[in-house]
């Protein structure tokens, strides 16, 4: 399995998608720069470098994932994570 795959997904309500489950980091920086609902923000920024740093193999995966649900809380966008 890729590394950047998520142990735990992310579940997460947008806006104008609905239910959406993020497993990977990938997929979040997809999300944070394609989808997201605004595009800024402290945490919005950090998750989109973490997201990338990791993707270079620079930053831990679960650091990029809980950087991508503090960038969900900070959007008040509905998330279910696990664990």
């Amino acid at each position: 399995m890729d590394k950047n795959y998520w142990e735990n997904p992310v579940a997460l309500r947008l806006p104008h998608l609905g239910l959406r489950t993020v497993e990977n980091t990938y997929d979040a920086a997809a999300y944070l720069m394609e989808e997201w609902p605004v595009d800024h923000g402290e945490a919005y920024d950090r998750a989109i470098r973490m997201c990338l740093l990791s993707i270079r193999g620079k930053k831990q995966p679960a650091t990029a994932r809980r950087a991508f649900i503090d960038a969900a809380n900070e959007a008040h966008i509905h998330i279910n994570v696990a664990a």
